[in-house]
């Protein structure tokens, strides 16, 4: 027998189609960046100053700054519009009863802090620490 020979078949091809404009691609407006303030308060408490308060390897100031910093962290997150979250930092500890030195900051410095220094005393007097009257002083810059 004489070999066969397949004829060949021509391959076909569809012919692509290319959008006449290609979509310009949008990018989100984004928003101005807000002036950001630090502002700087104290706490006193109604005890008898520790001086291990002076040491930040110490115990009683790790829990100290953890839960006071937790506290107004909290509560400023709930009631404070322009509160920069975790901003929130014991900057120190002084004798006159305990005053924590605090600074935490906002996007607007006129914020009022009423709420959330109401939930402050209540969350650290639930956690037993003994809170002044009135125990909030904003500091000058």
């Amino acid at each position: 027998m004489p070999p066969t020979t397949t004829p060949a078949i021509p391959p076909t091809t569809t012919p692509a189609t290319i959008p006449a404009t290609i979509p310009p691609t949008t990018t989100p407006a984004i928003p101005p960046t807000a002036a950001v303030s630090t502002i700087r308060f104290s706490l006193t408490m109604r005890q008898k100053f520790d001086f291990q308060l002076n040491d930040a390897s110490t115990e009683i100031y790790k829990t100290y700054k953890k839960d006071i910093e937790f506290a107004v962290d909290n509560n400023f997150k709930m009631f404070t519009d322009g509160y920069k979250p975790n901003s929130a930092a014991v900057t120190g500890f002084r004798p006159g009863s305990v005053i924590v030195d605090l600074s935490l900051q906002l996007t607007d410095p006129n914020t009022s802090f009423m709420k959330a220094n109401n939930g402050i005393v209540t969350d650290l007097k639930n956690k037993k620490y003994p809170i002044a009257d009135n125990p909030f002083v904003k500091k000058l810059n």
